[in-house]
């Protein structure tokens, strides 16, 4: 899947009247996307592979990868985030974006309440301004109460975005 517009996005899941469910259970999953971020007052838009309210990943293989644009997205979620396995690499050097009263930043795997991630292997790649691999507002639980858990390798490259700064350069 290849998405290059205006906040545009591989797979949305969900309105405003249904939050909507992604489950990846298997298969493969490749998005390229790129595409600028919009801002209507302090209501952002951003590229994004998966945007849906709630994200599962029990098996599969997501590949992402974010060049261009600003604030892109992997995976946004309204809700949660489980994974309990899968293949995910996610390479993105989509660098931030000054907003009227915020600076926005890209991010691999966000999520507006919890991310709990039990197993899979992760290979995520940000080197844009200000970029996140994991970002839960809620809670973050990585592993599972056995001790077991994912393989994760992430690597966060970019430099600092400083407030107010417009520039979109590493």
């Amino acid at each position: 899947i290849t998405n290059s517009g205006a906040a545009s996005k591989s797979v949305k899941v969900g309105n405003s009247e249904n939050i909507g469910t992604f489950t990846l259970n298997g298969g493969t999953l490749t998005a390229n996307i790129s595409g600028t971020m919009v801002l209507d007052g302090t209501d952002a838009s951003y590229c994004a592979a998966v945007k849906t309210g709630y994200y599962v990943g029990n098996g599969g293989v997501m590949n992402v990868t974010a060049i261009t644009g600003n604030a892109s997205r992997a995976i946004s979620a309204d809700e949660n985030i489980v994974i309990t396995d899968g293949d995910y690499t996610i390479v993105n050097s989509c660098n931030g974006q000054a907003g009227t009263s915020d600076n926005y930043t890209a991010k691999a795997l966000t999520c507006d309440k919890n991310i709990t991630i039990e197993g899979g292997n992760f290979d995520i790649k940000m080197s844009g301004t200000g970029g996140k691999g994991l970002k839960a507002d809620g809670e973050l639980v990585i592993g599972r109460t056995d001790g077991s858990g994912p393989m994760m390798r992430i690597a966060t490259t970019g430099t600092k975005r400083s407030a107010g700064s417009t520039s979109g350069g590493t």
